[in-house]
């Protein structure tokens, strides 16, 4: 599953499809190229054709074709919002985001005023606590506690 950068620094269709089946297949998940940390990073789908790469430890984001770039942590914290292994569920934005619906209680939510910590700049964040180096069973079963991350190998 292994996806480094390719030489002009895009991540392609064809590396998508690869990391997606690798996932599907039961591979071992890999390392965040940013920040290194593994059961947060993966292959992503959205809207049937928005396909991507991102980490929801430390922000990083790369659409197909694109170039990477790092997103911002929020938390809504509505009355129906996750916690997931110790701390509330990150929902991470585009930095130039003003709002976005949440997910959970599908009210407006403005992104200033709902700013979270980055855990990967804070290392008395709980999310440092998560396993490392551990098979795809053992992510798939560490996951599985918290609904909002179950049935995936990684957050």
């Amino acid at each position: 599953m292994k996806s480094p950068l390719n030489r002009n620094g895009t991540y392609t269709q064809r590396d998508w499809t690869r990391d997606h089946h690798a996932t599907v297949a039961g591979a071992n998940p890999e390392p965040c190229p940013k920040c290194g940390r593994m059961g947060f990073y993966g292959p992503r789908a959205r809207s049937g054709d928005q396909y991507y790469r991102a980490c929801r430890f430390c922000g990083f984001w790369q659409e197909v074709g694109g170039e990477p770039q790092y997103f911002e942590p929020t938390v809504h914290g509505c009355g129906s919002w996750p916690s997931v292994a110790g701390a509330p569920y990150i929902w991470w934005v585009h930095r130039d985001a003003t709002a976005y619906v949440c997910p959970y209680c599908e009210r407006d939510v403005d992104v200033k005023s709902h700013e979270a910590r980055n855990p990967y700049l804070h290392r008395d964040h709980p999310w440092w606590k998560v396993p490392q180096r551990k098979s795809y069973r053992r992510y798939m079963k560490f996951w599985a506690q918290w609904s909002a991350a179950a049935g995936r190998p990684y957050l």
